[in-house]
């Protein structure tokens, strides 16, 4: 009588013992597969999604800028982000675009990144003004004369802990919108540090930068 060979089961896999990389991975597929948020179509704007969120090329104008508030006032939330934390986003990218604006002039082109994370939204915005990076200052909220410096320091009460370094378009300015923490006292807060990671959002070369669905590139 002829005996049977079988092979031997495969080992069973222990999501807690992965690969961070293979974990990423199959996070990645799995929002892939999600209904993904319609994106707008405005002449100027080229907007595609990244993982929980998106990144989009314009060229500043009033058309492309309310554009690009629509996008970040739903993408976010389609990924899991709260409507209030992107109202606030709403409120940062707007700053930041026209700090960018003053810096480069109307009709600048720029790069706009924003992406749900798991303790808030992230938010990076590329200009070509290498040479210009905003400065936290002392400035009175009500001093007509410097409206940029009121600008950051809204930006320093809406994303405490923002950053401005030189990158491969010219500078890009990023932070980290923390949602509310509900924890109770202090001392038990188990939140973490709302101080975004340098890799937050980071910096992408402009070339290629819109092939749907490519990792973004750290700037040096």
């Amino acid at each position: 009588m002829e005996t049977m060979m079988t092979a031997p089961p495969p080992p069973r896999v222990h999501v807690g013992d992965s690969d961070p990389s293979v974990l990423e991975a199959l996070h990645r597929v799995r929002h892939a597969h999600q209904e993904r948020p319609q994106l707008p179509t405005v002449p100027g704007l080229h907007a595609r999604h990244r993982v929980r969120g998106f990144v989009a090329q314009l060229t500043a104008g009033a058309d492309t800028l309310s554009a690009l508030r629509q996008l970040v006032g739903t993408v976010p939330v389609a990924y899991g982000a709260h409507r209030e934390l992107a109202e606030t986003a709403q409120l940062v990218v707007s700053e930041l675009v026209s700090n960018a604006v003053r810096a480069c002039g109307d009709g600048t082109l720029l790069l706009v990144e924003v992406s749900s994370t798991d303790t808030g939204i992230a938010i990076a915005v590329h200009d070509s003004a290498g040479d210009q990076l905003p400065q936290r200052r002392e400035t009175a909220m009500d001093n007509d004369a410097t409206e940029s410096g009121r600008g950051l320091l809204l930006l320093d009460v809406l994303a405490p802990g923002w950053t401005a370094v030189s990158s491969p378009l010219g500078k890009q300015v990023r932070c980290h919108i923390q949602k509310g923490c509900t924890c109770g006292p202090a001392d038990d807060c188990r939140c973490p540090d709302p101080t975004p990671p340098e890799t937050a959002a980071p910096g992408v070369e402009l070339e290629g930068v819109l092939d749907e669905d490519e990792p973004v590139g750290v700037s040096a």
